[in-house]
């Protein structure tokens, strides 16, 4: 045996003993490696295909139930905390804003306390009530209930009760420029009377004018403070209350007097008759310098 015949079949004997490595066996070894990869990935990819497949009509049962179910109700909207009254019957001199109580307010920029029931009325204001008139403080069930938050004494009006306020001598003669009035738990058969300076009733404004009448107690939307604005032709100068059920309660009246004094209607009588005068005094002077 020659010695290269010699060397190649000792590495064929090295081949053949085990635990042996050649690059066909590390060729082969990772060929079996990839194909096991490819195996599991394949496995892997049935088993997301089978639990889809479990789990699609489960996720088609929640999208119809998405789509049947009603859309989640917005919370309630609260009520307004400032509103116009409109009327019909309003004259366009008068406008009247109401703004939610409970407690009051207070009185609007510009305007002084007229009448609060804890003290004497402002200097010049005369009242007149007749009827079913009680003014307390506190709530007895069936007959009043005080204005949301007040803990003072107010008026409260029953059946047939009326309160009349004249405000004319506190403006000393000249008309309202505004009023308003703390007005507890509205109700329909409540009424304010506006009088101008003759005593006629220019507009009455009712309970049932107001988005809420239903005489709640509580409800910030049923117990106002309400602003009336007067223009100058209007020629407001009393107010009256006045309620066909139990109960009409109010407190805290408050105004605020036009700027400049508009004649009464017997002055401005006066003053025609005074004209009258002045000029035929005049014509009769002339009169006689032309007959001299």
């Amino acid at each position: 045996m020659t010695r290269s015949t010699y060397g190649r079949a000792i590495v064929v004997l090295a081949a053949l003993l085990p635990g042996a490595s050649t690059p066909l066996m590390a060729a082969s070894g990772k060929a079996d490696a990839s194909e096991k990869a490819r195996d599991e990935a394949k496995a892997k990819d049935e088993a997301e295909k089978r639990r889809n497949d479990r789990d699609k009509p489960v996720k088609a049962q929640k999208a119809e139930a998405a789509e049947a179910a009603p859309a989640p109700t917005p919370p309630p909207t609260p009520p307004p905390r400032q509103w116009a009254v409109t009327n019909a019957t309003m004259p366009r001199s008068i406008s009247v804003i109401g703004q939610a109580g409970a407690p009051d307010t207070g009185l609007p920029p510009g305007q002084s306390l007229l009448v609060g029931f804890d003290a004497p009325n402002a200097s010049g204001v005369t009242e007149f009530s007749s009827g079913n008139v009680i003014t307390a403080a506190g709530s007895i069930g069936g007959v009043r209930a005080a204005p949301a938050g007040n803990v003072s004494i107010y008026r409260s009006l029953g059946a047939g009760g009326q309160s009349t306020f004249d405000f004319s001598g506190w403006t000393k003669g000249a008309p309202l420029a505004s009023f308003s009035f703390e007005w507890g738990s509205i109700d329909g058969y409540n009424f304010v009377d506006f009088l101008n300076r003759r005593g006629e009733t220019v507009w009455t404004m009712a309970g049932s004018d107001f988005p809420q009448f239903n005489g709640d107690q509580a409800a910030a939307i049923t117990n106002q403070r309400l602003l009336i604005s007067f223009q100058r032709e209007a020629d407001v100068a009393a107010v009256r209350m006045r309620s066909k059920g139990a109960a009409f309660e109010f407190d805290k009246l408050a105004g605020a007097a036009a700027t400049g004094t508009v004649p009464e209607p017997a002055s401005w009588l006066m003053m025609i008759i005074g004209f009258g005068f002045v000029g035929f005094g005049l014509r009769r002077k002339r009169n006689r310098a032309v007959s001299a």
